[in-house]
């Protein structure tokens, strides 16, 4: 059972925070996940083989891996709630951009955008999160669930997270 601290603040409980912790990247990350059939069969459609659509949904976990150093500078840069509005729109444009693409090569491109602003929304929901419940910051404080599990729940964050 969690410990409660003393003072005037009260507690903020994991079960408080999970729904708007958890919740949303669980539905971008299903929301991803469930294109990938789609993305195969809109390639075999723009000419792509079945060896060339499987490259294709690879693009969106390329496009992830390339984005999540510059994403980091994003988040410091511009805040963790604005990176994640940007990385949203990011993501519905180049959705956008599947479902008109003209080309295979336009179509592998706007996957690529998908997985990129998948990975910025990501890591800026990441540092979000523990930023809003920071102790010190709010009306309330992390509970000792979130500090324990290795968030920046306190006001000595890590200089990677600054």
């Amino acid at each position: 059972m969690a410990e409660q601290r003393t003072g005037s603040v009260p507690e903020l409980t994991l079960r408080e925070i999970a729904p708007a912790a958890f919740l949303p990247p669980a539905l971008f990350a299903v929301g991803q996940g469930a294109i990938a059939p789609v993305v195969v069969i809109t390639a075999t459609d723009l000419g792509a083989s079945p060896a060339i659509a499987a490259l294709v949904v690879a693009a969106a976990g390329v496009g992830q891996i390339i984005a999540d150093i510059p994403a980091g500078a994003l988040v410091q840069r511009f805040g963790e709630r604005t990176t994640m509005l940007g990385a949203a729109a990011l993501t519905v444009l180049a959705l956008l951009g599947c479902l008109l693409a003209p080309t295979l090569a336009v179509f592998v491109a706007a996957i690529f955008l998908t997985g990129a602003g998948t990975a910025v929304w990501l890591l800026a929901r990441q540092a979000y999160v523990p930023s809003s419940c920071r102790s010190g910051c709010g009306p309330r404080r992390c509970p000792p669930s979130a500090a324990s599990t290795g968030s920046a729940c306190s006001s000595a964050r890590s200089p990677a997270v600054r």
